[in-house]
Parts: structure tokens; C-alpha cells; sequence
């Protein structure tokens, strides 16, 4: 299922792929990719850059064989280590702090199911989630009789993921005060490590997506849209890599930040003056505003200022509204 990110070319106006084999070598070069050892599962480090990937591997591996210790690993010597922790305390914490004991308070993801019903029509293929981050959506999106597949650029998040679905007596890392860490005992349901066991997880770039073109009956990328160094590519690989008929689903706070994302890459400033910025995003993402991007989508429902709360620490959190937005490809 996943394709080697050394082997893509365009052949003839075709993008031309290798797949990868259970070991996760090509099987087209013959690399042999990273991965994380967690319990008796593998996660794919399928980044560009092998040699950061392989480093990154070992550390998730140490990290999360070590979180007791979250603490001390705040502050550990090695610059990486400290960012690293201090990610997967914030973003662990709000995806999987529901069954912490006591409880964490975390963002409401249950508008998910309403935007992805299990009734919705789709073209044959698997589901895609882009930007899964610790996973706690992937729940909220399994589809009957679809195989779901996820990915995210940050090894040490995705990793947690596989780590709740393998290891009995889960600790989550959260941030107990500013520049304070601490872990909690969680309660993951079995049912719900059950679905985390049936997801395919990777760690990949949502700009490099590890997957054949028009491969996918959905793609989802929830709040990713302005994390990313060039969100034009990323909708565009979106659209590539759905069926014809596939659902794309987005949302977003469009929260821009210029040491992701150039400002001249920011969607306001290409959106019509006439427009409101939701109505210009969707104007923007069915090929109404730039010649050639997007026209093959259509927008099939749309909703904006949805509530959605990042709590970073006990005395921070961050309070979003959402643009949701569920389009699907021209047949």
C-alpha cells in the first residue's frame, strides 16, 4: 500500500510510483525505510530526508519507553528531545486526555461522525487521514467495511498512536503548569485500541503523500490546511489522490503563522476583495478564483465558526472556530 518516497517521477504526464514491501523496502530501489518499534507493531518513517527519519525513529522509541520520566526529558541536553516532548505533551493530552484519571479536558471532535455518516456514498478505496497527529479522531471516522489509513509528519505524535493501540497500562504526558510536564494513567477503552489496531499508520509529509494517485474513496485533514509550508500543494495532492466521486473533507481555523507558512501563500490573499473569507475559501477551493485549481471539486456542504478549544495548560487554552468543508471530486 505505501509507495517509496525516493522512486516518484513523472513519466509521460504520469506520476510514477514503487511500492513498498512488509519490511518497508522498495520494491523498486531497494531502500529500506526507518521505522518505530512499538511492542510488536512497526511504524513507517517514510520522510524524505532518511537519515532525519532514522534519528527521529530512535528517539520516538526512546521517549515513549521513558514516559515516566517526561519530566526530566523536558529538559534533557538534547535540544530536539525537549521539542519533541513538549509537542506530544500538548497535542497527546488533547486527543487521549478523555480517559485520563482523572479526566483532561480536550477539543470535541464528535462533529466528525456527522460530516462522515457511514451512509455517505463513496467510490471504492480506503479512507485517508492526513495530519492524524495522536489519532484520537480515527475513531470517529472508521467507515464500514473501508480499511482506514493515517498519517503525520511528526514521527513522535503518530507514534503515541500505535503505542495506546500495543502497550497495556497507558500513561499520557500533559502539561501540568507553563514549562511543567507531567503523565497520568489513561483508560483507553478496549474497543477503541481495537479500532487503533486496525488503523495503517505511517509517518509521512502531507506534501509527499506515501500513497498511489486516485487511490482513496476520502481524504481528511482536519486543522492542517494552515500548518503546512504551502497549503496550495497540500489541496492539490488532496484532490490527487481521491477517485473520481471521493469526499474531501477539510476544516480549518486558518490560524496562519509566517514561520510555517509565507505569507504569500496565506488564502486571504488571493480571495476575491468582494468576498468574506469562507466564502472566498470556498470560491477558492472549486476552482472559482485561481484558473486550474481545484475545478474538479464541488462543494457539497459547508459550515463556519464551529467551536473548537485546544487546552495547551491548566491556565492557557486556545479557543478556534472552525471552517468545515466537505467537497467531492467530479466524476
Amino acid at each position: 500500500m505505501w509507495t517509496c518516497p525516493a522512486c516518484r517521477t513523472v513519466r509521460d504526464g504520469a506520476l510514477q510510483t514503487a511500492l513498498l514491501n512488509a519490511d518497508f523496502c522498495c520494491t523498486g530501489c531497494g531502500i529500506a525505510w526507518p521505522r518505530v518499534q512499538i511492542g510488536s507493531q512497526r511504524l513507517p518513517v517514510l520522510l524524505a530526508d532518511r537519515q532525519a527519519g532514522e534519528a527521529a525513529a530512535r528517539r520516538c522509541e526512546a521517549i515513549l519507553g521513558d514516559l515516566r520520566h517526561i519530566g526530566h526529558l523536558a529538559h534533557a541536553e538534547d535540544e530536539q528531545v525537549r521539542a519533541d516532548v513538549e509537542q506530544l505533551a500538548t497535542w497527546a493530552a488533547a486527543h487521549w486526555g478523555r480517559f485520563a484519571e482523572p479526566p483532561l479536558p480536550g477539543p470535541d471532535l464528535s462533529w466528525v461522525r456527522d460530516w462522515l455518516p457511514p451512509e455517505l456514498p463513496l467510490p471504492d478505496g480506503p479512507v485517508a487521514v492526513l495530519g492524524c497527529g495522536p489519532g484520537a479522531e480515527l475513531g470517529q471516522v472508521r467507515m464500514p467495511g473501508r480499511e482506514l489509513i493515517a498519517w503525520d509528519g511528526h514521527p513522535l505524535l503518530v507514534a503515541f498512536g500505535l503505542y495506546l493501540a500495543e502497550i497495556p497500562g497507558d500513561l499520557v504526558p500533559y502539561r501540568q503548569a507553563p514549562g511543567r510536564l507531567g503523565v497520568r494513567s489513561l483508560r483507553v477503552p478496549e474497543s477503541v485500541r481495537e479500532d487503533l489496531r486496525g488503523v495503517r499508520l505511517a509517518c509521512a509529509d502531507a506534501l509527499d503523500p506515501p500513497l498511489a494517485a486516485e487511490s482513496c474513496a476520502a481524504v481528511l485533514a482536519f486543522n492542517l490546511v494552515d500548518s503546512v509550508v504551502d497549503p496550495f500543494l497540500l489541496l492539490q495532492q488532496c484532490e490527487a489522490l481521491l477517485r473520481p466521486g471521493g469526499v474531501l473533507l477539510l476544516s480549518s481555523p486558518y490560524n496562519w503563522q509566517q514561520t510555517i507558512t509565507p505569507p504569500t501563500l496565506w488564502f486571504d490573499r488571493h480571495l476575491p476583495a468582494t468576498m468574506g473569507q469562507a466564502a472566498g475559501v470556498e470560491a477558492l477551493l472549486t476552482g472559482q478564483v485561481v484558473p486550474g485549481f481545484l475545478d474538479s471539486m464541488q462543494m457539497e456542504r459547508a459550515a463556519d465558526g464551529v467551536a473548537w478549544d485546544l487546552p495547551v495548560h491548566p491556565r492557557f487554552t486556545a479557543h478556534y472556530r472552525l471552517h468545515i468543508m466537505r467537497l467531492r471530486k467530479a466524476l
